[in-house]
């Protein structure tokens, strides 16, 4: 799980994943309704845009659900280990901004339909605009300047370790 943010000037997150596909045939991605420590759905879908989807580099056709609409059903093809999800967020100035980028990740994710959040496995990462910093660990011997990364975790504990946005500002 991959957000750009680097796309300030029109206040857009670049979101891709890579989800692991148990088996051929239906398949429906989630965006999720509720932010962790709410208890009732607070998450509108009309902040996500250009829903890319494909396996082994083909495009794969996708429908939004008709009652649903966090819901979106696609096809897998015989053979599929993985698929490739590619969106866009449309953040308000409070999100993205040139000197703030406030993650929180229940607002840029697709997850699958069926699986509860702490079987699912993510190393959420983080691209940010030149000249901002991360709070979060370093993980790598590079410079965390443009880019960051946590540990490989539970989707579970991801969502919960951002009940407080994580927010990156300018120094």
């Amino acid at each position: 799980m991959d957000a750009d943010a680097r796309d300030v000037a029109h206040r857009i997150f670049v979101v891709r994943e890579r989800v692991p596909v148990q088996r051929a045939g239906a398949m429906t991605l989630l965006y999720p309704r509720r932010e962790a420590a709410r208890l009732g759905p607070s998450l509108t879908v009309t902040e996500l845009a250009g829903l890319d989807v494909s396996a082994n580099q083909r495009p794969l056709a996708w429908h939004r659900d008709a009652s649903e609409p966090h819901a979106f059903h696609l096809d897998v093809p015989e053979g599929t280990q993985t698929i490739d999800v590619r969106f866009q967020i449309v953040a308000d100035d409070d999100r993205l901004s040139a000197d703030v980028v406030a993650i929180a990740w229940q607002h840029l994710l697709l997850y699958p339909a069926g699986w509860y959040a702490r079987n699912i496995a993510v190393t959420p990462s983080v691209q940010l605009p030149t000249g901002l910093t991360s709070p979060l660990p370093r993980t790598t011997g590079r410079s965390l300047w443009s880019s960051c990364s946590t540990h490989r975790s539970s989707l579970d504990v991801t969502l919960r370790a951002c009940r407080s946005r994580r927010t990156v500002q300018a120094l």
